[in-house]
């Protein structure tokens, strides 16, 4: 399961949900993908935000064996997301509804990264 993080509530509560499915799916493993260009997604670093989910996901059971952690450079995170997803074939891909590093108005008027991917995939069914 690929699982983008961002330090945000949002991803915060989509671990929740990794969390559980992962409890019951005891074969699989978690990868934590953050997208920044520049080390920050927001306020925070990259190494904050990959430690938090970590921690949130060990706390709620999952072993740290588990867990791998992985940072891409890059400024369009739904094209980022997309292409880590099919080069690795992982069988679901988990984000968040809100994100950190987007103004409010920016959301309303360009659109979450959710949203983006949402309609990106179109129909596809190659997770």
């Amino acid at each position: 399961m690929l699982a983008c993080v961002d330090g945000s509530d949002g991803s915060h509560r989509m671990l929740d949900h990794v969390r559980f499915i992962l409890g019951q799916a005891l074969n699989q493993d978690v990868t934590l993908l953050a997208i920044s260009r520049k080390g920050n997604v927001g306020e925070k670093t990259v190494e904050e935000i990959l430690l938090k989910s970590r921690k949130i996901l060990i706390a709620d059971g999952i072993s740290a064996e588990r867990i791998r952690s992985k940072v891409i450079p890059e400024t369009d995170a739904a094209k980022a997301i997309i292409k880590e997803a099919d080069s690795e074939r992982f069988a679901a891909v988990a984000v968040g509804r809100t994100g950190k590093a987007m103004g409010f108005f920016k959301k309303v008027f360009v659109g979450s990264v959710s949203r983006n991917l949402f309609q990106d995939l179109g129909g596809s069914n190659r997770f």
